[in-house]
């Protein structure tokens, strides 16, 4: 029998970092124009944190630091874009509705 050398176990991907990526491509579809919905982003983002926290811990244990950093990214940029949409949302509506009601009206 030839002795083979023990291997020291293979990283797995980090469940949180491919979840922090899945939660922050929702939130990027789903939060244009509309702040609540922008908050899943920073649900995201916070699994992002979490998922590098542990593997920077575990190195030997998890990989998968791309996917946390890219869930990271796509996460505050959901909650940025929600932010904008929402402000520009206040800030144009009323104008905006305003002249819907004097066409309507005729004012």
């Amino acid at each position: 029998m030839t002795d083979v050398p023990d291997r020291p176990p293979a990283a797995h991907v980090n469940g949180l970092a491919v979840a922090s990526l899945v939660v922050s491509v929702i939130a990027l579809i789903i939060c244009i124009g509309s702040f609540p919905l922008g908050l899943v982003g920073l649900l995201g983002a916070v699994l992002g944190h979490v998922a590098l926290g542990r593997i920077s811990r575990a190195p030997a244990r998890y990989c998968g630091r791309g996917l946390a950093i890219g869930g990271l990214a796509v996460g505050w940029c959901a909650l940025g874009l929600g932010v904008l949409g929402t402000a520009y949302f206040f800030f144009s509506a009323p104008a905006q509705f305003a002249e819907l009601v004097g066409a309507i009206f005729g004012q």
